[in-house]
């Protein structure tokens, strides 16, 4: 019989780190900032591709996209990933100069 996976436990018997729980909440913020400024159609496109794993050209066709509008919906995705990432590392370099 497989072992049932809790997905709060994180990877399969409980492997995270001590900080994995810091790690996640952070990440939550952080898509939690994007997805409160897309719309009720975006949000479902990408918890479609995301989550739910379904192919982007069967996204596009359900959600009646255009597969360049689901693919410019992920790039602006990922622009606002490294801009936060690029701000994050900024404010660190920067505080740690200031030691």
């Amino acid at each position: 019989m497989q072992e049932r996976h809790n997905p709060r436990d994180g990877a399969p018997g409980g492997r995270f780190g001590p900080d994995a729980h810091q790690r996640i909440q952070a990440k939550s913020a952080f898509l939690a900032g994007y997805l409160s400024h897309c719309s009720k159609r975006e949000l479902d496109m990408l918890v479609r591709f995301y989550i739910h794993g379904q192919d982007e050209d069967r996204v596009a066709a359900e959600m009646r996209a255009t597969p360049e509008e689901f693919a410019s919906l992920r790039a602006r995705l990922r622009a606002y990933a490294a801009d936060r990432f690029r701000n994050r590392s900024s404010k660190a370099s920067a505080a740690s100069a200031g030691r």
